[in-house]
């Protein structure tokens, strides 16, 4: 029985710091990269780093300015009692303690103080 062969140490060092991505792509797809990287002299990893250089800001803006959106739109928050500055409720005593308050002071849907 042939024994199993292993890869070398270094082998296996440079691919655990170079793993490999694979992707499917359509003949156009394919075409087009092909054309890009003719004209460019670039490798198919140097247009995924520019790619991905490029893509990166747009996407923490696009990221940054969803999140300040729900933010604004669902945290709850209330004035201090000392500066009058907005504290948001976040940690799970805040929570539990403003429930207890509102629970306290009868809060409820619009719906069930109807009836």
């Amino acid at each position: 029985m042939a024994k199993k062969k292993y890869p070398p140490p270094a082998k296996m060092k440079y691919d655990e710091g170079h793993p490999i991505v694979s992707i499917r792509l359509t003949p156009d797809l394919k075409k087009k990269l092909e054309d890009v990287m003719k004209m460019s002299h670039k490798s198919v990893a140097d247009i995924l780093m520019e790619a991905v250089e490029v893509q990166t800001p747009s996407i923490m803006n696009a990221y940054t300015k969803g999140y300040r959106e729900a933010k604004t739109k669902y945290a709850v928050t209330y004035n201090c009692s000392v500066c009058g500055n907005a504290i948001t409720i976040s940690t799970q005593d805040e929570k539990k303690a403003a429930a207890k308050y509102m629970k306290e002071k009868g809060w409820a849907h619009g719906e069930c103080l109807k009836k």
